[in-house]
């Protein structure tokens, strides 16, 4: 799956892409990057910390708006084990995108 990233998280996606290039090398099995690889696990622990610990308020909007944010369904999906029924339509035979209603059961409990 290819990663969406925003203009302020170029560090991120840089140290990602060093990473990913260095387990490369350690899957090809000729050299020990065990030690880099931990180094630029922390550094992008630490970079992503400070990243999104100083947002401005439209960077925020952005990270609320992203497009590989996962939706409502997403989230009842994983508590319900995908169990659950959508419910659809009012009384005027119109669907509401914005809100979803379901009927599951939660924690194993059947739902009323």
């Amino acid at each position: 799956m290819s990663v969406t990233y925003l203009d302020f998280e170029s560090d991120i996606k840089e140290l990602e892409e060093q990473l990913e290039k260095t387990r490369a090398i350690q899957e090809k099995g000729k050299v020990d990057v065990t030690k880099t690889i931990a180094d630029l696990e922390e550094s992008l622990a630490k970079r992503t910390q400070e990243i999104y610990a100083n947002l401005n308020p439209w960077q925020r909007v952005l990270v609320s708006r992203h497009p590989q944010r996962p939706y409502t369904l997403a989230h009842i999906n994983a508590l319900t084990d995908n169990t659950f029924v959508e419910l659809h339509g009012d009384r005027s035979v119109r669907d509401d995108k914005a809100m979803v209603a379901v009927s599951a059961p939660l924690t194993g409990k059947p739902s009323c």
